[in-house]
């Protein structure tokens, strides 16, 4: 099973904003099921991220440009 972390652990870890991460994730860069699972309660508008470690630390160890 996949280490998850929540999005401030993941930003401290990779050394950037929770903002950033939560770019990623709108603009399609993090795959939702991939990259993070959304544990939001039913009815809840406030997105609440759970990352993969493993997935995201393989994305992240490629050049920006080939991130996507």
């Amino acid at each position: 099973m996949d280490e998850l972390l929540t999005t401030k652990q993941l930003a401290d870890r990779l050394q950037v904003s929770t903002d950033h991460l939560l770019h990623l994730c709108k603009d399609g860069t993090l795959k939702p099921k991939k990259h993070f699972i959304d544990i939001r309660k039913k009815g809840s508008r406030k997105p609440c991220y759970r990352f993969k470690v493993k997935p995201c630390l393989e994305l992240f160890s490629l050049p920006p440009n080939d991130r996507s």
